[in-house]
């Protein structure tokens, strides 16, 4: 491989036969590769090695332009049974790293444990990018961007027919725009997405799932200014009211929860990677205080699972974009043809005048 790059293209088959013969004799001579009827940079050629020389994977030649500059060219060579350093046990040998095999038959070992053992869920903003589900006993979604109604509308996309332990996380985003919907427009909108947060975990109570649901953190975007603030608690509050109802009513089997930390709990230089988003450290002692809670057999650490916890951001969970509008969260809708009340806030805002207009084409076009 690597004839498609400069100064590749200067080696010709005959070229190539002669610097091969320096490792055996040559059964079947170079000969170019075609996909259909394209070249795509690799060459083939059989050799008897019986020199006893192995190629090296990363082999150099040099090749000589034509204005006589000697030129140096890396080729990537591949055959059977050749030693190769391997990065994973950082040692040279043939065939399949023993390392790598290892770990592949563990991931199989978890997997199949995870199959037969996991009942819980993770689903929420991007909160949850750093949660592993590799280790954990759970499985993982983080949609990035969600409000509560996009988290809601997830869940319809969730199989959980096996899943009796819900674990939901949202409220943040929801405060973004509260500067431009106004209190009275951006109240409005909150409630009506906590009360079908309410509707959709009543519904998974009775079907016996237990819910629960982890409050707003303290992120820095949500303290700027004493109206972010307030927002926050006011979902939180809102958050913890729907659980205490749903606990009082009877016809329900399952159980439901609010999980909530003092924002004291919270460190802002090492629980936050960023002005939105929890650290690793934050997540990981979010998934403590849900053990705490969860029942013995619905733990979400396992001595079985090796991995940690968490891992880098969607490194280890499944990602995905909210489904339905931006704006009000429902479906069937994008936030240009959004019928509500706060999407003609919003509209007010975005209307500029012809130069500002050009302007921003030019910064579209850049």
């Amino acid at each position: 491989m690597g004839f498609d790059r400069s100064p590749g293209e200067l080696l010709t088959n005959e070229k190539m036969d002669n610097i091969m013969l320096q490792f055996g004799d040559i059964i079947d001579p170079t000969q170019d590769v075609y996909a259909e009827h394209f070249l795509t940079g690799k060459k083939k050629i059989r050799l008897d090695l019986n020199k006893e020389i192995h190629i090296p994977r990363d082999f150099h030649v040099q090749v000589e332009s034509e204005s006589g500059r000697s030129l140096t060219v890396t080729l990537r060579v591949y055959y059977k049974d050749q030693p190769y350093h391997c990065k994973s046990c950082v040692e040279k040998h043939v065939g399949d790293c023993p390392k790598r095999i290892a770990e592949k038959e563990e991931k199989q070992r978890i997997k199949k444990v995870k199959e037969e053992n996991t009942h819980t869920v993770l689903i929420g903003d991007s909160n949850f990018r750093c949660a592993n589900e590799n280790g954990l006993m759970a499985n993982v979604t983080a949609v990035t961007g969600a409000k509560l109604g996009h988290i809601c509308n997830q869940l319809e996309f969730e199989n959980l027919e096996s899943v009796d332990t819900i674990i939901l996380s949202a409220g943040q985003n929801c405060i973004n725009d509260i500067h431009i919907l106004g209190p009275k427009l951006w109240e409005t909108r909150t409630i009506g997405e906590i009360s079908k947060t309410e509707k959709v975990m009543n519904s998974l109570l009775e079907k016996g799932k237990n819910v629960f649901l982890l409050s707003v953190p303290p992120a820095p975007c949500t303290q700027i200014t004493q109206s972010t603030k307030d927002s926050r608690l006011f979902i939180n509050k809102h958050l913890s009211a729907i659980v205490e109802r749903a606990n009082t009513i009877d016809a329900k089997t399952g159980i439901a929860g609010f999980i909530a930390e003092a924002d004291s709990s919270y460190d802002q230089e090492t629980d936050f990677t960023d002005d939105k988003h929890l650290s690793q450290h934050a997540m990981e002692r979010r998934i403590g205080k849900l053990d705490d809670i969860l029942s013995d057999n619905r733990k979400l650490r396992n001595p079985v699972l090796k991995a940690r916890p968490t891992c880098e951001p969607y490194r280890g969970c499944y990602p995905a974009h909210p489904a339905g509008c931006m704006y009000c969260t429902k479906l069937s809708h994008s936030e240009q043809d959004c019928p509500c009340p706060t999407m003609s806030a919003s509209k007010k805002r975005r209307e500029v005048s012809g130069s500002d207009m050009n302007e921003a084409k030019v910064q579209k076009i850049r």
